[in-house]
């Protein structure tokens, strides 16, 4: 006995050492969820133009997060699949205490295959990160109604191939100084509503004066000479009836090559201008440009992808009536975008318009 007791003295001097050294450790490490993220997860019923896809391959999260002052980036692992790399999440200062995301992601399964849990890791970090997270979660997966019939000539085609969205470090980024609108819209309405927000927006942050009436979608499907949709020269069309009913609002069409035209939609948000984005079979308004690289763009785009449907009618496949902030990206090599679903995923950029006061 008295060979062991000093032994046993020293393992247990050990492990108390170790378990308060393993203290102080833990208890200087930085919070696992520094920005309270929060995640909720669908899957995505479809009807694209009448075109109906139950159970689809397609994926959406909602990511909320508090505001920060810090560029942060967002990665998303599903099933060992890292599915969202390093995409810039900037807090817009007008949206108060939490911030909101809507993205799209391929799940991983045919079309068809009802998907209900799926096992999941994400960081949202100050950094990017060269290695995936570890998955570590599972979580409920719920339905998502996206509803979109186009509303511009060139009928989109709905089976691209879905990309990993894929951003990088932040080189430069513009976003909109106020609140900007965003208004539900019906089938083949996108290009009257994000006149209509665009309008509703200026006339905020200018004071202009303009009625409901005047901003109103119904009195845009007139100034664009909406017919269950509007052709590519709706923006002319628009600065007409605006000149002619005396509207303090002058209207641009941004040309050029695609690395040029972003760069200046970025630079026409800077100056307190805002933007309205046109790719094929879809128009949406842009509230924030960010430059990931010398040809890629993170773009966060305002828009209703659930077009005819209010958040009263379902609430639990429409929860807000499809009025989202989503983010999708750019690559002005290939002239194609990544993320948005089957109705942005692989679609190409036609123009940008840039509205502003006189």
């Amino acid at each position: 006995m008295k060979f062991f007791k000093p032994v046993l003295r020293i393992i247990l001097l050990s492990v108390v050492v170790s378990s308060f050294l393993l203290f102080l450790v833990c208890g200087e490490e930085k919070p696992v969820n520094p920005y309270n993220a929060n995640l909720v997860f669908y899957q995505i019923d479809y009807d694209l133009d009448g075109q109906i896809t139950k159970d689809s391959s397609n994926g959406s999260v909602v990511l909320t997060f508090d505001t920060s002052t810090d560029i942060l980036y967002f990665n998303l692992v599903v099933d060992d699949n890292w599915v969202i790399q390093n995409i810039p999440a900037i807090s817009y200062e007008w949206a108060g205490e939490r911030q909101e995301r809507f993205l799209i992601f391929d799940l991983g399964v045919e079309n068809g295959i009802d998907v209900t849990e799926i096992e999941y890791t994400f960081s949202l970090t100050k950094d990017v990160i060269n290695v995936q997270p570890d998955k570590s979660q599972t979580t409920d997966v719920g339905d998502y109604n996206v509803i979109f019939y186009s509303g511009l000539p060139e009928e989109p085609i709905f089976n691209f191939k879905f990309n990993t969205m894929v951003g990088g470090i932040v080189k430069d980024y513009s976003l909109q100084d106020e609140k900007f609108p965003n208004q539900q819209c019906e089938k083949n309405e996108c290009v009257p509503t994000a006149v209509s927000n665009s309008l509703k927006y200026l006339n905020n942050m200018y004071n202009l004066g303009l009625t409901d009436d005047q901003m109103s979608i119904a009195t845009m499907k007139k100034a664009t000479r909406w017919n269950n949709g509007c052709g590519d020269d709706w923006w002319s069309i628009k600065d007409g009836y605006m000149k002619s009913n005396n509207y303090p609002i002058n209207t641009e069409k941004i040309e050029g090559d695609q690395t040029t035209m972003f760069d200046r939609a970025k630079t026409a948000i800077e100056e307190g201008k805002d933007v309205e984005m046109c790719l094929s079979g879809h128009c949406v308004a842009v509230v924030g440009i960010t430059k990931t690289g010398e040809y890629t763009y993170s773009v966060d785009i305002a828009h209703d992808n659930q077009q005819g449907v209010g958040p009263g009618e379902d609430e639990k496949k429409c929860p807000k009536g499809g009025t989202v902030i989503e983010t999708i990206t750019y690559d002005s090599r290939t002239n194609k975008f990544t993320g948005g679903g089957k109705y942005i995923n692989g679609k190409k950029f036609k123009f940008f318009v840039v509205e502003s006061k006189e």
